[in-house]
């Protein structure tokens, strides 16, 4: 979490009762970058002799899209500007000059396209969203189509030092004093206790009221991952960044953030492991998040600009949370005793299903029974596979994605060759060495045949995730 001053909190006891609203204009949020899901990079490069086409580069190949540097000046601005020019990346902006002259600096800023928005502050108390209403209000009287963007605490802030009765209270507070037309929020689970990692318990019910306030206003929400070491946090695992991100997504989340991307110097914090060290070289978790957003990117078309239909859990319900209150109807049984977050999403006329370990630590035994030409399973690289009955381990954090195919929905059949109309109906793609398994619905294993084109025409074609393809009794 962006450490908070302790007088801050002391003052939003004092002047809580002084607070009055001055929200800014309604804004209609757009995603900032395109067809991409938005990426941030909190603390990115360094100002200024980092400020290079190739570090912008470097940026991007991680999987980033947005750079949030901390710059103080218009100048640096207009530096970064320059070094961004045809990497792909997008700029959060920030400088002095927004704030003590923003007829000039945003005048300026509007009209350049890869400013995708103004940032205005991180983790308010009560008493300080004031300010950050006039800074949006002054922002949106000079621009009105890029984001304002500011940062909430997360639940496990002491909410009576900052002016509000609890956690929704905060963020409803600043949805009426500030009005931005976006919540993000910090909330950073996972920390260790002696050689224990462990999650902490209002992670979920965090994510929970952000998606609820987010819905009640029809603004999205942006959340975060941790990505640098420091205190009782450890350095990122696959697993820890799996969960954070995947968890978010679960939940509706429009855009996701790491923070941080260069590793802060000069702060009592002890922050170390950042994706660029304080050298400027890349460290292990530079390739770590490299893997994570490049399955994000690989899957915008299921989660940019998805709704949540329903979010909940199987068992082990996290408090503040849901029990899932249902299974889609393509699905006959889902089945993992540990319990998993499950999320059903509506995009468009599409509609996926999302589980997810919530466990940080122990994989999870999956089995799931989808009804016939009712699912697919999305692997990370975003190819589709037919899903009769699956039964597999989910490792920490980690997630599967499923499309769910209304009944009498047309499967679209790759080409099969020389195989069978029948196969071809039922979306057979081609059978590995000319064998394939032969089961029945209820999973058991009959036998294999090696000429496919021999099997009765009461079997069809089910892809496995190794490639084979099972055949089922129909």
């Amino acid at each position: 979490m962006k450490k908070r001053n302790i007088l801050r909190r002391v003052a939003a006891i004092v002047l809580l009762l002084c607070v009055k609203a001055s929200p800014c204009a309604a804004f209609t949020y757009s995603n900032p970058t395109g067809d991409e899901f938005p990426i941030l990079a909190w603390f990115s490069i360094l100002p200024d002799e980092e400020q290079t086409p190739e570090r912008y580069r470097e940026l991007a190949e991680a999987g980033f899209n947005i750079t949030f540097p901390h710059f103080s000046t218009l100048s640096q601005v207009r530096r970064a500007l320059t070094a961004m020019e045809g990497t792909g990346v997008y700029l959060l902006a920030t400088c002095g000059e927004i704030k003590s002259d923003p007829q000039t600096a945003i005048g300026y800023l509007r009209r350049q396209p890869l400013v995708c928005g103004y940032f205005i502050g991180d983790e308010p108390n009560v008493a300080g969203m004031e300010a950050y209403g006039q800074t949006c209000a002054a922002i949106r009287k000079y621009d009105d189509t890029k984001l304002v963007y500011g940062n909430l605490l997360p639940n496990y802030a002491n909410m009576a030092d900052v002016g509000a009765e609890d956690y929704r209270d905060y963020v409803q507070k600043y949805i009426e004093i500030v009005n931005p037309g976006l919540l993000s929020f910090d909330n950073y689970p996972v920390r260790t206790s002696g050689n224990t990692v462990k999650l902490r318990s209002g992670f979920y019910e965090n994510l929970q009221i952000v998606h609820e306030e987010a819905e009640r206003m029809g603004w999205p929400f942006w959340g975060f991952a941790l990505a640098t070491a420091h205190g009782s946090y450890p350095v990122p695992t696959l697993a820890h960044l799996r969960l954070q991100i995947y968890s978010n997504l679960a939940f509706g989340a429009q855009g996701i953030q790491y923070f941080t991307y260069w590793t802060p110097l000069g702060t009592q914090w002890d922050f170390h492991n950042a994706p660029i060290d304080e050298n400027g070289q890349r460290t292990d978790v530079y390739y770590l998040i490299q893997q994570v957003n490049g399955v994000v990117q690989n899957l915008s078309w299921v989660f940019l600009g998805a709704k949540v239909k329903q979010v909940g859990f199987t068992a082990n319900v996290p408090t503040g949370c849901a029990t899932l209150r249902r299974l889609p109807d393509e699905l006959r049984r889902l089945r993992c005793e540990q319990g998993l977050l499950v999320s059903e999403l509506e995009n468009g006329d599409k509609r996926y299903l999302v589980l997810v370990n919530h466990s940080v630590t122990e994989a999870k035994n999956v089995t799931l029974t989808a009804r016939a030409d009712r699912m697919k399973r999305i692997l990370e690289t975003g190819e589709k596979e037919d899903v009769l009955i699956e039964s597999y381990k989910l490792e920490p954090g980690n997630m599967a994605v499923y499309e769910l195919l209304d009944e009498g929905a047309a499967v679209v059949a790759p080409a099969v060759g020389a195989l069978p109309q029948v196969f071809a109906a039922r979306g057979c793609i081609r059978v590995v060495g000319g064998k394939a398994e032969v089961y029945t619905l209820d999973g058991r294993l009959m036998g294999h045949t090696v000429d496919v084109l021999h099997v009765p025409s009461g079997f069809y074609v089910v892809k496995t995730r190794a490639g084979s393809r099972k055949l089922y009794v129909r």
